[in-house]
């Protein structure tokens, strides 16, 4: 009997341990990653969020079970060309803003624009994964 409960509670010490690193990595798969365009104060359609227009702020709502520190990372673009891009935290201990301001930059002074979202976890090396995404356009 005792036998038993020591072969037991070292299988599940074991086993335990062994999903540490994964859940540390914040690697894994990024099944059931979501992460939706949220612009503050528009009413949502049944279809989800209206496009937003350029300088308007946006957030995004995420969910996943891939990591514990998910980021997000979006860009913008007109004609191929990069005209915007901003990273935050989306994690209670992020100290910075979630909020997205969509133009103007340097690059990006007016006009419509493509956007891509990506929510995203840094394995151990600092490479990024891509968990889930999300595409919108900026009106002008």
């Amino acid at each position: 009997m005792r036998r038993t409960w020591i072969a037991v509670s070292l299988a599940a010490a074991v086993m335990m341990i062994a999903a540490l690193p994964a859940r540390a990595r914040g690697g894994g798969g990024g099944g059931g990653s979501t992460i939706n365009l949220v612009i503050p104060g528009a009413a949502s359609t049944t279809a989800g969020a209206s496009s937003p227009s350029f300088g308007q702020q946006v957030t995004f709502s995420e969910s996943t079970t891939a990591t514990a520190y998910p980021w997000v990372d979006t860009k913008c673009s007109q004609n191929g060309q990069v005209v915007f891009e901003q990273f935050a935290g989306f994690f209670a201990s992020y100290s910075g803003s979630q909020m997205f301001t969509l133009g103007p930059t340097q690059l990006w002074s007016g006009g419509a624009a493509n956007c891509t979202a990506s929510l995203i976890s840094y394995d151990r090396n600092g490479s990024p994964k891509a968990l889930a995404t999300t595409s919108f356009s900026v009106s002008g």
